[in-house]
């Protein structure tokens, strides 16, 4: 059988790592150290798809509807409710998403404008087309898109009005418009019909403000800084200033473990999707990962080509060639940050994995995963066995707890 493309390359990049930290030094390594530290005046590239970005005003509006429940139907859910924990920021994968969100774990949402695609799946292509999803979702937010628009101006409209001229004029209008949305019940789809285009018009324009404003706060929300950053800091080049089992776990990393492979970079993520062969949630549907929302992102008008978008076209390069092949969608999920790793768990985009030891010994063993059969293949996943002792794998997670 021949291996996808994607295969062949994990694999060989995979053993460049390896061949990499098996011959470095200790300065040397304490040089490769600093390609994974972040620091506090790390910045990332703005979103040319929202004008909002950076601007002051939107980054106030939009931490007001993060932490506002009046948002949602129930008048209870937030943004903040499934990110944030006792007044922090904080990696709650561990907090699992409605049966009809496909059984996912949340993402954390610090340090998340650093990527490209947003979602296990890539599903949204900015910050502020993701956040336009729970706004409208039934185990979520619950509100439909007339509601949202209607609230919005309601309780923010001096500051709507400030960033956008006119659209706080139409309060009144929108008022008294029943709950309407494109994606929501039957009735709120008749609903939204029923409408003229010209009022659906200012409807989408205030909800895609609404995302664009929440996108502008959450852009400015920076990923942590970690006990690893602060001991290369400290060391100054001197492995010898470093904790030697922590150390030892980096070399794992980026050598025998493989893991810097996909999890590269100061954030520990390439950004990028895999198939890593993780199993099924039990008594569910095999998730198909980033196949199921290729299509649909390429046809929605919230991404960086829509008509709801600020960027030119040659800003949206990442959308205009994002590869639909089987390959590189069929199972594949985002590559997760592994900052603040320790915090949270269980573990993979549904929490099969429970625990740091379970996610390595999954590595180690290397299962088939549930797709390739799916297709008449032993295996859709990237991942080849690896050889791993005890101590490695002890020194692997003293690593990780630092992150």
């Amino acid at each position: 059988m021949m291996w996808p493309l994607a295969v062949a390359l994990a694999v060989l990049c995979a053993g460049v790592h390896r061949a990499q930290a098996q011959t470095l030094d200790g300065a040397d390594i304490m040089a490769l150290a600093e390609g994974f530290v972040l620091t506090a005046d790390s910045r990332p590239k703005p979103d040319p798809s929202n004008r909002l970005a950076g601007n002051p005003d939107a980054e106030a509006l939009g931490e007001q509807l993060f932490f506002d429940p009046g948002l949602s139907a129930d008048g209870a859910t937030s943004c903040a409710t499934c990110h944030v924990t006792d007044g922090a920021f904080v990696p709650n994968e561990s907090r699992r998403a409605g049966a009809e969100r496909a059984f996912r774990t949340v993402m954390p949402v610090a340090g998340a404008a650093y990527q490209t695609f947003f979602t296990w799946d890539g599903g949204k292509d900015s910050l502020w087309s993701q956040a336009l999803v729970p706004l409208e979702h039934p185990d979520e937010h619950g509100f439909s898109r007339t509601e949202i628009a209607a609230y919005v101006l309601d309780q923010y409209g001096t500051s709507i009005a400030a960033l956008e001229a006119g659209l706080a004029e139409q309060a009144d209008l929108l008022r008294g418009l029943p709950p309407a949305s494109p994606i929501g019940t039957l009735a709120q789809r008749q609903a939204w019909d029923a409408l003229d285009p010209a009022t659906r018009d200012r409807v989408d324009a205030l909800f895609v403000l609404t995302g664009k404003a929440i996108a502008a706060y959450e852009a400015a929300l920076p990923p942590p800084l970690s006990t690893w950053d602060r001991l290369v800091a400290e060391a100054e080049g001197d492995p010898g200033r470093m904790p030697q089992d922590v150390l030892r776990g980096f070399t794992v990393f980026t050598g025998t473990g493989r893991c810097s492979t996909c999890h590269s970079g100061p954030l520990f993520s390439d950004g990028d999707f895999h198939n890593t062969g993780v199993p099924a949630v039990e008594g569910q549907p095999v998730d198909m990962g980033r196949q199921a929302t290729v299509g649909p992102l390429r046809r929605s008008p919230f991404n960086c080509l829509g008509p709801h978008s600020d960027a030119a076209k040659s800003d949206c390069a990442d959308l205009t060639y994002i590869s639909m092949a089987m390959e590189r969608t069929l199972g594949t999920f985002r590559t997760p940050s592994l900052r603040g790793v320790s915090l949270r768990g269980p573990f993979a985009h549904a929490g099969q994995l429970p625990t740091l030891r379970a996610v390595i010994d999954h590595y180690v063993t290397a299962p088939l995963g549930p797709h390739g059969r799916m297709i008449g293949v032993d295996t859709m996943s990237e991942l080849v066995p690896l050889t791993m002792t005890e101590q490695q794998k002890a020194d692997l997670i003293a690593f990780l707890e630092t992150l």
